[in-house]
Order: structure tokens, then sequence, then C-alpha cells
């Protein structure tokens, strides 16, 4: 005899929070939470570099002065202003992040360097916009913050209250997918996942890893050290 088995994702995640119960057993899920915010690009940069073109002329599709990489932070960072202003270029924020942060011209950036970066982003926009480099108007300004001491407490608390952000890390790992590993890179995070049940425990970033325009997991604390880079939008 045959039998078709159906699986319903959705389902069984909403029954992890119930109580199964027979007359033999009984199981007990004590948490289980996911959240992610909707409408963080995922993307890497496409313009090349090693050109004779400097800042700020370079800002957007034109070649850069620096090397083709144009370095993991100022992508991380663009994906979090390109959340609050979607109609901006990428290559243009990428290119003006990559300035405020001290990217160097193989795309290392101090970790220090990124909140003082994002501090610096809208001021830098809008010099190159009254000099004509960019022409589209922002409607926000931006404070970046750095945690040295991120917990699993300080991921729930920004993406609950749909703020991507930049996480920088050293030594890190994969993706649950094989995708990496990451080594000294950072990311922008826009979700989470965890689960608990009386014996095990597990917490999972959702990252744009700024190498492709995929989503992928990982696994919380999968590093050596991190600072989380809070990023707030105000109108």
């Amino acid at each position: 005899m045959k039998m078709e088995l159906k699986f319903n994702k959705e389902k069984a995640r909403k029954d992890w929070n119930t109580l199964v119960s027979t007359s033999d057993y009984e199981i007990q899920y004590l948490d289980y939470e996911y959240n992610k915010i909707y409408g963080v690009p995922a993307w890497t940069s496409d313009d090349s570099g090693n050109s004779n073109i400097q800042y700020p002329n370079n800002v957007g599709s034109a070649p850069d002065p620096w090397n083709d990489w144009d370095g993991c932070s100022p992508i991380a960072g663009s994906m979090v202003i390109g959340y609050y202003e979607s109609l901006l270029d990428k290559e243009e924020i990428i290119d003006i992040l990559h300035h405020t942060m001290s990217t160097s011209t193989d795309g290392w950036t101090y970790f220090w360097n990124i909140d003082n970066g994002i501090d610096d982003f809208d001021d830098e926009y809008n010099t190159l916009l009254n000099s004509g480099i960019v022409s589209q108007p922002i409607s926000h300004w931006f404070d970046g913050s750095n945690d040295w001491y991120v917990s699993t407490f300080d991921i729930t608390r920004e993406i609950d209250n749909s703020r991507p952000f930049i996480l920088s890390m050293t030594d890190a790992g994969s993706s649950t997918d094989g995708v990496g590993p990451y080594g000294d890179h950072s990311v922008t995070v826009v979700g989470y996942w965890y689960w608990q049940s009386d014996e095990d425990y597990e917490f999972y970033l959702i990252i744009h890893n700024t190498w492709d325009s995929e989503e992928h997991y990982f696994t919380y604390g999968n590093w050596n050290t991190a600072v989380a880079t809070y990023v707030y939008a105000y109108s």
C-alpha cells in the first residue's frame, strides 16, 4: 500500500510552541521564534576598480580608484541605507560609504570607522548632491552606534523594531548552507530564527553576506569576535 506524505512547514513551525502529549510520553517545546525585515536589498558591488578616476568623480557606476572589491563593510552598510532610501543607486551608496568609512584600497575597514562612516553618510551625500555628483535627494539622516558585546537580546531588539544592522566579525565560520568561511567579514543582519527545547537551544541570524544576492542563515557565535553597528534613520 502506497501513502502520500505531505508536510506543511508553516503549520509545523506554529506547532513548535504547543504541548504535545500522548498516554506514553510528553514533549514540551519551550520556545520558537522567527522574525525577518522585508524590503532590505541583497546585493554586491558591480563596478570595476583600479582606474584613474578619483573620488568623488567615481561615485556611481564609474570605475573606482581602489581595487575591484569595494569592501564588505561599505556594501553591508549600503544595504541598510538602501532599505531606508530605496530610490538611491547602490553603487553611489557603496562608493560614498567606502569614503566615509575610510575603507582601504583593498577593501579593509576598521571596526571603529564603520559607525563613523554611517554618521557621515548623509552630510557627504548632500555635499555631492549640491555639487551635482549625485541627483536623487535623500529623506533621512543616519546615526551609527557600535555594540562591542552583541547579544541575542540585542539582535532580536533591533530586528523586532525593523532596524537592519551591520555585523562585523573576525574568524567567522560558514553559513548553514556551506557558503564561507567568512573569516574577517561584515554582513547585513535582516532577521533571526531561534528555538529552544528542554534539552537544546539554537539561534540563527538571517544575513545578506555582501558576496551575492541570496539570503543565508548563520549560527550566532560562529566567530572569534563580533561588533554590531546599529543604524538609526531619522526623517
